[in-house]
């Protein structure tokens, strides 16, 4: 027999594009990243050197855009609207 699991709490991901100016190599993605990862609420972080983007995937329970462009910026990035 089977048994039960209880069913997990989904949360509500949303997901945003940001674009990063000032990136040069990939110390640049790693800084970035780095900085995303460090805030609460981050689901996952994929940073492109090539279009110099960052795709956030994030609780907006707990974090939202701006707090991540602040800290993009904190790290000496800043953000193309």
């Amino acid at each position: 027999a089977q048994t039960e699991q209880p069913a997990e709490t989904t949360v509500a991901l949303t997901e945003a594009t940001i674009h990063v100016s000032g990136m040069h190599c990939e110390n640049c993605v790693a800084s970035v990243t780095k900085g995303i990862n460090e805030l609460e609420g981050i689901d996952s972080v994929l940073v492109t050197l090539a279009d110099s983007t960052a795709f956030v995937s994030f609780d907006p329970a707990k974090v939202d855009a701006e707090k991540i462009e602040q800290a993009i910026v904190a790290r000496g990035y800043t953000i193309k609207k």
